[in-house]
């Protein structure tokens, strides 16, 4: 007779953290229609997705990354704010929904696409505060080619993640201000906020434009 299959928790180690990945939370139907064009009929298939119950949902355990979790904590704080990343023009945006932001007027950069009688498309990110209230409005009138500013702020952020050093003093200057310590008397927290704030200032600076 063989021995009974161990179940899977039975299989991990307990000194180690997992998180939880839930399979079957929704089961997908697909069923063939027809639609009229003018090219005549033509056949698509169309998809519905229905929510199971969660007592068909099937936990699978997944390995801890690594990451320490106020890292986590901390990027959730960052972008908590943040839009989804453009898709216009098809192109992804990187620096779009709040990641590029003004100097002049400290509005959100918007993408923009421009097409040549050549066939070539051009991609920028532009103020749109101008473009909606006039040329006074902002005194930001340049163009960012959106290849080169996103390579270069790419550039900036890969200096800084490879850099632990300064990432444990973002990191650090982040957990300060989250736990209201600013101006406290205490002498390291003092001591922390002044090294870091010249950081946050340039890495604040990576992302926003000159005017």
């Amino acid at each position: 007779m063989a021995a009974p299959t161990p179940m899977p928790h039975a299989c991990l180690d307990s000194s180690s953290c997992y998180g939880i990945w839930w399979f079957g939370r929704r089961k997908t139907r697909s069923r063939q229609v027809s639609e009229s064009g003018p090219a005549g009929t033509v056949y698509r298939k169309k998809q519905l997705a229905v929510k199971n119950s969660a007592e068909d949902w099937i936990a699978v355990p997944v390995p801890d990354s690594g990451i320490p979790r106020e890292w986590v904590e901390a990027a959730r704080e960052i972008t908590r704010d943040n839009q989804l990343t453009s898709s216009a023009g098809h192109r992804t945006w990187l620096l779009s929904g709040g990641l590029f932001i003004c100097g002049g007027c400290d509005r959100r950069m918007t993408a923009m696409t421009t097409n040549r009688p050549n066939g070539k498309r051009y991609f920028y990110y532009r103020c749109p505060k101008r473009v909606q209230h006039g040329n006074e409005a902002c005194p930001q009138t340049k163009y960012y080619v959106a290849e080169e500013v996103e390579s270069e702020v790419w550039g900036a952020v890969r200096e800084i993640m490879t850099n632990p050093k300064q990432l444990r003093a973002d990191l650090k200057m982040i957990q300060l201000k989250k736990q209201d310590k600013r101006g406290e008397p205490d002498r390291e927290a003092k001591h922390w906020l002044e090294k870091v704030s010249g950081v946050d200032q340039e890495r604040r600076g990576f992302f926003k434009t000159g005017c």
